[in-house]
């Protein structure tokens, strides 16, 4: 990083902590640690629909659920993670039958279990295990971001991930270069004072869907909905601001 760029990461740092601390305190638990995934509380997530559950004055804020139709990541307000693999699983290709439900469901309970009792805790969940028209479809869950990386490893495409408040992110990272899911140029002061703001640090190969809207993104992303995108870029960080 250069020592203007740094200078400038520093004064947006001071100048958004200045406005943070100058608003009502906020209630929600954070983690401050850049190396975990937590962050948040849930309790200010307020249900999409009729518009009912929403105070006077406050903006409602999307809820989307995981509904994955390729393999890839579902990420929540809290920091926490799921994951999809939807992969082949047609053995008409074969003379003989070489594997089954059964088996592939055995096979993934095993593989949990033994991760967890090495771990001493739950770590990793099975959500749902199936085959339909020739696609086994298989959805994860995990205690933190750093047992989904620990636990999936390099092959799903994931090289770093961490999901952060937002002046966490700050003091941490050099955000720049931010666009709105058009495309279109943003400033940056502006982009990071929105409120409830989290933002996913990543990079690798990999599809992710949010549990809210996307705000912005850095270069390395590619907008693939109103709450999913896909990073691209396995050498540097990328961001998603969302809410």
């Amino acid at each position: 990083m250069t020592s203007s760029r740094k200078f400038l990461v520093f004064l947006l740092a001071v100048l958004v902590l200045s406005v943070s601390a100058c608003r009502p305190a906020d209630t929600s638990s954070s983690d401050d640690s850049a190396q975990n995934g937590h962050s948040g509380s849930s309790s200010d997530l307020q249900s999409q629909s009729d518009g009912t559950g929403s105070s006077p004055g406050t903006a409602q804020l999307t809820v989307y659920e995981f509904e994955p139709e390729e393999t890839g990541i579902f990420i929540t307000r809290d920091g926490l993670v799921r994951s999809a693999e939807i992969t082949s699983f047609d053995n008409s290709r074969f003379a003989k039958k070489r594997y089954d439900e059964k088996g592939l469901q055995e096979f993934v309970e095993n593989t949990i279990r033994e991760y967890n009792d090495a771990k001493g805790v739950e770590a990793v969940k099975l959500e749902e295990i199936s085959v339909k028209d020739k696609k086994a479809r298989l959805v994860l869950s995990y205690a933190s971001v750093n047992f989904f990386l620990d636990f999936q490893g390099l092959d799903f495409g994931v090289r770093s991930l961490s999901v952060l408040p937002r002046d966490t992110a700050i003091r941490n990272y050099d955000i720049y270069d931010l666009v709105d899911p058009y495309g279109n140029t943003v400033d940056l002061m502006d982009a990071l004072h929105m409120d409830n703001l989290k933002i996913i640090v990543v990079s690798g190969n990999v599809s992710i869907a949010l549990e809210g809207d996307i705000s912005y993104l850095s270069s390395g992303m590619v907008v693939t909905g109103k709450n999913s995108a896909r990073c691209v870029d396995d050498q540097h960080y990328s961001f998603i601001l969302f809410r």
